[in-house]
């Protein structure tokens, strides 16, 4: 069983989750690109897990801090989460993961006050009237982390967890405290809270999902992954992907392709991460075997003397400036902007208007709305070794930027943002 595919929607370029946890901002980008996820998944023999209902990349908080909310329209949901659910629920999706989000208008069309209007988690009108009734879902419904804060913040716990129950949720994805909630649950089966027949219910779509799969038929319900893990197959793969995904944003002071003979030494300035990061010491390394002199900088050693740099000495030292941006989107934390160093943002790209500079993201769409000035932006998604070859040959011109934007890296096509290019 997998807990995929993402099937949210980056609607908003401020949430710190969905922007890279998601397949883009086009509803049916995602939708082909989750069916295409199923299918692989089914000829594994494994259940997918579809999530997370009613769907995240509206709001521009984190559920794993407190509930957020989906407010779009009913009207607008159905055509773009709707959507998306009712197809991958009608191609057999196994299981739906609850998101400790809300959907206020379905909410309301219900007539659920304002002040009782709670998380999916916690909405039997969002799993039974919704989910069930109208998009026809008949497999297990499994919250998402209960030790979350968006889970436990609307009601006591002792009554979320039998909530999360009755309100149609079949199984409880992780605990704070197994043996207490264990016994809130014997606690509300006693009150009926929670009814046997609900309890039932939920054992009942849980066996069902292992039987779908013939767990109770497989001899070796774990197979082994000896020989597929970081096979040659796979890593071709790997490589291929990055190829094609590397997006040039801008280069509109034509500086690539970067060669040997104009840009020999470069000032490579790492954001996010440290100087001695690994993925870093990689890009460095993969320049200085095609030819390049790269000198990493370490703001962490920087004194007072960096403060009046002049370009002139810039000038003499470097022939093109590398940012690389390592601006990891990751649970809990609430936005993923870059944070410049705080004495007069000195590992900042301020002279890129004097020396070549090239930005490069490995972790997130959406920087080029803090560095708006610099000519060339590329965004390379992901900070693996991978990416990093495939945007070094990409940067020097010996292959082509094949990646289109599945985002709009213009933080919502933003005129003051293209005012640069």
């Amino acid at each position: 069983m997998q807990f995929a595919p993402i099937v949210d929607i980056d609607m908003n370029w401020r949430n710190p989750i969905t922007n890279l946890r998601t397949y883009g901002s086009d509803p049916e980008r995602v939708l082909q690109m989750a069916r295409a996820y199923k299918k692989g998944f089914d000829l594994s023999g494994g259940a997918v897990s579809i999530k997370h209902f009613p769907g995240d990349g509206v709001d521009e908080r984190d559920q794993h801090l407190h509930v957020t909310y989906n407010t779009l329209s009913v009207e607008e949901w159905m055509d773009t989460y709707g959507k998306i659910y009712r197809t991958l629920i009608e191609d057999g999706a196994h299981t739906v993961m609850v998101g400790h989000i809300a959907f206020p208008a379905y909410s309301r069309s219900k007539g659920v006050p304002d002040k009782e209007i709670k998380s999916a988690t916690l909405s039997p009108e969002l799993l039974q009237d919704l989910l069930r009734e109208e998009l026809g879902f008949n497999g297990m419904i499994t919250t998402d982390a209960t030790p979350m804060v968006g889970f436990g913040t609307d009601v006591k716990r002792e009554h979320a967890i039998p909530l999360a129950l009755a309100s149609g949720c079949d199984m409880i994805l992780f605990n704070r405290n197994y043996d207490e909630d264990l016994q809130f649950l014997r606690q509300s089966l006693k009150e009926g809270i929670v009814s046997e027949e609900r309890l039932e219910d939920a054992v009942r779509r849980i066996l069902g999902v292992k039987a779908s799969l013939g767990l109770h038929k497989k001899k070796e319900l774990v197979p082994s992954v000896d020989g597929v893990v970081g096979c040659e197959e796979h890593v071709q793969a790997a490589k291929d992907l990055a190829d094609r995904c590397v997006t040039l944003v801008r280069d509109h002071e034509n500086i690539l392709p970067i060669t040997k003979d104009k840009h020999k030494r470069i000032y490579l300035m790492p954001l996010g991460v440290p100087a001695d990061e690994q993925i870093i010491q990689y890009f460095k390394e993969s320049l200085e075997k095609k030819g390049f002199i790269v000198q990493v900088q370490d703001v962490r050693t920087y004194g007072f003397e960096k403060a009046d740099q002049s370009i002139q000495d810039l000038k003499e030292n470097f022939d093109l400036a590398l940012f690389v941006a390592v601006e990891r989107t990751k649970s809990n934390r609430t936005q993923v902007r870059l944070n410049f160093n705080p004495f007069i943002a000195i590992d900042s790209p301020w002279f890129s208007k004097d020396i070549p500079t090239v930005f490069v993201s490995l972790a997130n769409p959406y920087h080029l709305i803090d560095v708006p000035y610099v000519s060339t932006f590329i965004n390379g998604y992901s900070d693996n070794t991978y990416t990093v070859d495939a945007i070094v040959e990409k940067m020097m011109g010996n292959s082509a930027f094949k990646g289109i934007n599945p985002v709009d890296p213009y933080c919502g096509n933003r005129w003051d943002v293209h005012l640069y290019d």
